[in-house]
Parts: structure tokens; C-alpha cells; sequence
């Protein structure tokens, strides 16, 4: 029962922090719910975050009961339910607003999660999906915009050529081609500007290199868009790349005829293809809101990681090679057997590939891509990959199986690996092979790639030609 003899301004606190507490408690509870239904299956009940937002809700009701009987703690309550309050009114304007207006949502939160542009649909079909393999690809002389929280040296957007590839306009046309280049993101050289793949250097050095590369392809696709594309193009060499792990995309393709089931392609493509089906959307609700917390969490994410890891050994936590130890570490669980159905498949594409060229007078030669986690193994662990590491045993088989069938190849691995070695564990991280959050090779990558192929080149060749 009230006291009769309560003064009115503590009346009104007896008033107002219960209905906030109300209105704030039931619409954050509401919001998580609906947050964790839309990641069920990536988030458990122990993750951070639930444990995070049980207790900030478990402190705030602690305190509105307690300001009950602590006048002293009534102000400072009620402020910070009215400033909860005011959040909560924010973001519902602005799921309104965007929802409205979705070109006015900020860049970064689109790259981060571009179902946020769902609901108008008034982008432009960045995609041509075909009749026969490849299946789909990128359209012509469209800009092409690659999502995610891929970090500020990544270059997001780049235009298509007049067949919907990463090359300069009108390139295709031109005589005198020393290569074709068939591959997925590696041979594409996602995130990097055009004039920075490590196709465009070695065309730069007097050997035009024409790039088929498409982010997501599974080596199936590799030979799909060389048959219906690379065959149009009088060019003595195919380079075939081969990014260790790509193989395991083979897996969305039980029937090499037929394109996948329900059209579900992979990698960055198939985040472009998702891009375009609003049903595949991550966060039925509140998206622009998700989104936020999501930004949020990956923004803080890397400096409390290198805060724990300072804590646990300081010395090695100030190398720039540090940040990667998760990746390193994941990598290295992976296990080889070399029985896989995607490994047997990727050969097959292999040998399709080979096939066509050889009746085409033309000669194939594998490039050996190296990934990050095995670049960096040695810098993060103080000693070389195992023979059993997955990046290394694949890299053996491939190697092995090229050379039994004349293929050449041109593995980047030991070039990689002597940069990677010349480089103090202190510096910018700009020095790196790799983007600082993506795994693809940055400039100091592609040109690495690219004197590795231009070596090659010159080798066959062996004309006066010029150097990167």
C-alpha cells in the first residue's frame, strides 16, 4: 500500500521507473528473442552475447527495485531508462525510415548486411544465370559489389567488361593474348582494383593475360567457363587456378550436368545471388537494427581479442601476425583424405579443362594458390606446417597429379613463404600478402602471384619482354 505521506516527486519515481522498466525489459526481451530465432543454429545459449543481455537486464531491473528503497539511486534510474527509452525510439524510427528510404542507409552497413536493400528491390540484376556451366555469372558492363565486413583496404565495387568479367573494356577483343585465366576469387582477385590484379600487372609486363576468374566457382565451374567462354580466345597458355580448399564446392554439385539444387551456389557469388531473393535473408525483423549490433560487434571484436591475448603473452601479442592466430589455428584442424568425392571431382574438371585445350593447340598450367592460414602458420606458431597439414597435402596431391599428366605447374607457395619470412613480426600490416581482414591477396600478393607467372611466361616464351 502507498504512504499517504510520501512526497509527490517521489510518487512520481514510484510512477514512472516501474512503466519504464516495463517498456524497456519487454521490448529488449522481444527484440533478442526475435534476434536469436533468426540465428538459430549460430548462436548457443552460453554465447557471449545471451549471457551479455540476460545480465544488463537482470542489473536493470536490480536497480529500478532497489531505487525503491535507496532515494539516492532514483535520479540516476530514472535517467537511464529514459536514455534506454530514447534508444529504443531511435532505432524503431529508423527501421521506419530506411525501410522507406533504403538508399540514405550508410555504405558500411550495407556491405555488412545487404538484405537491408530487400525491401524496395530497386537495384539493378547484377547476375546472368545461364543454361548450361558455368550456370551463372556476373552480367556486362555492370558494377559489381562484393558484401561483407571485408575491412577498409578491400575495394568493394568494380565494373564488369563487355562479357561480365574483371577486365578492361574491350580487352577481350584484342590479339595478341599470352593467357587465359580460369579460377575462382584468387584468379578473380577479389578486392583488389582492376589495376591492381595480379592479371593486369603481368598484362602490364607485355604478356596480356585475360581474366575468367569468378568469385565462389567451384572447379567444376572453372571448366564450365572455360569451355563456353576461354574457347573464344586464340591464346596459347590456360591458367588454371587452384585455390587449396575450393575443391569442397564440388559437394553443391551431385550432378555435373545440372546446375545446383535450388540454384544455391557458393561463395562470393552466391552472397550477390542471396543479394537478390529476399527469402534468403538472415533478419526477418528489425534489420537495420541487427545490423548496427552486428557492426558493433565485429568492430570491437579484433582489439578485445588482442587485449586477451596481451594478457595471456604479452610478447607475442604485439606482432601484426598475431590478429590471425584464430584463422591460423582453424586451419590446422582440417584433415586430408585424398579419397574425397570433391577431390575426385576437381581432378575430372582438371582433366576437362586440359582436354578441350589440348585440341585446341593451347597449353595448360596450374597456379598454386597459398592461403592465408598456411602463409602465416609459421610466424604464428613459432614452426613450418606439419606434412599433414591440409594446405600442404593438398598442394602435394594436385602437384603430383599435374605432373603425371603434363600439366605444369607454377606453385606460389615458396615465393609466398619467402616474403612472408623476410618480414619483422612489427610493422604496417599493409606489408602483408593478404588484406588485413580478407583472406585475398592485396597488391603485395598480386605481385607476387604475377612475377611467379610472368617467370613462367618468359620461360616459354623468352622474349625481351619487360618486368613488373
Amino acid at each position: 500500500m502507498r504512504d499517504p505521506a510520501r512526497p509527490p516527486q517521489a510518487k512520481m519515481f514510484d510512477v514512472l521507473i516501474p512503466v519504464f522498466l516495463g517498456a524497456n525489459f519487454s521490448s529488449l526481451a522481444a527484440f533478442f528473442v526475435l534476434r536469436w530465432l533468426s540465428l538459430a543454429g549460430e548462436i548457443e545459449f552460453v554465447d557471449t552475447e545471451v549471457l551479455a543481455v540476460f545480465l544488463y537486464l537482470f542489473i536493470l531491473a536490480f536497480f529500478s527495485y532497489r531505487s525503491r528503497q535507496k532515494q539516492n539511486l532514483r535520479t540516476g534510474v530514472l535517467l537511464w531508462h529514459v536514455c534506454q527509452f530514447g534508444l529504443i525510439l531511435f532505432f524503431l524510427v529508423a527501421e521506419v525510415f530506411f525501410y522507406l528510404f533504403p538508399q540514405w542507409i550508410p555504405k558500411t552497413l550495407v556491405n555488412t548486411n545487404p538484405s537491408l536493400l530487400y525491401v524496395r528491390r530497386h537495384q539493378d540484376d547484377l547476375l546472368d544465370h545461364l543454361s548450361e556451366n558455368p550456370w551463372i555469372k556476373f552480367r556486362s558492363n555492370t558494377l559489381i559489389r562484393s558484401y561483407g565486413d571485408r575491412g577498409r583496404d578491400f575495394i568493394n565495387a568494380w565494373m564488369t567488361d563487355e562479357q561480365g568479367f574483371k577486365n578492361e573494356p574491350g580487352f577481350s577483343g584484342k590479339p595478341g593474348l599470352a593467357a587465359v585465366a580460369i579460377g575462382d576469387s584468387f584468379t578473380e582477385a577479389m578486392g583488389s582494383p582492376l589495376e591492381k590484379t595480379w592479371e593486369t600487372l603481368v598484362t602490364k609486363a607485355g604478356f596480356p593475360v585475360y581474366n575468367l576468374g569468378v568469385q565462389g566457382y567451384a572447379p567444376t565451374q572453372t571448366a564450365g567457363v572455360y569451355k563456353l567462354y576461354g574457347t573464344r580466345m586464340a591464346a596459347p597458355i590456360v591458367i588454371l587456378g587452384y585455390t587449396p580448399g575450393f575443391e569442397r564446392r564440388e559437394l553443391n554439385f551431385p550432378d555435373r550436368g545440372k546446375p545446383p539444387k535450388n540454384a544455391v551456389f557458393t561463395g562470393g557469388i552466391q552472397s550477390i545471388n542471396d543479394y537478390m531473393h529476399e527469402e534468403r535473408a538472415k533478419y526477418r525483423y528489425f534489420k537495420f537494427t541487427n545490423t548496427c549490433l552486428h557492426f558493433l560487434k565485429e568492430t570491437i571484436r579484433a582489439p578485445l581479442k588482442r587485449f586477451a591475448g596481451m594478457i595471456r603473452d604479452p610478447e607475442r601479442a604485439k606482432s601484426r601476425f598475431y590478429p590471425y592466430k584464430d584463422f591460423v589455428m582453424e586451419a590446422a584442424k582440417t584433415r586430408y583424405n585424398l579419397n574425397n568425392r570433391e577431390f575426385e571431382r576437381s581432378r575430372q574438371a582438371i582433366l576437362a579443362v586440359q582436354e578441350i585445350a589440348t585440341r585446341r593447340g593451347q597449353k595448360v598450367v596450374l597456379l598454386l594458390y597459398t592461403l592465408r592460414s598456411w602463409a602465416y602458420y609459421e610466424k604464428v606458431l613459432g614452426h613450418e606446417p606439419p606434412p599433414d597439414h591440409f594446405e600442404t597435402a593438398v598442394s602435394t596431391m594436385i602437384g603430383e597429379f599435374c605432373r603425371q599428366r603434363e600439366i605444369d605447374v607454377i606453385d606460389t607457395h615458396g615465393a609466398i613463404k619467402r616474403y612472408v619470412d623476410r618480414l619483422n613480426d612489427t610493422g604496417d600490416p599493409s606489408e602483408l600478402p593478404y588484406f588485413e581482414i580478407d583472406g585475398h591477396h592485396n597488391l603485395a600478393g598480386n605481385q607476387i602471384v604475377a612475377e611467379e607467372v610472368l617467370s613462367y611466361l618468359k620461360g616459354r616464351a623468352n622474349p625481351k619482354k619487360g618486368s613488373i
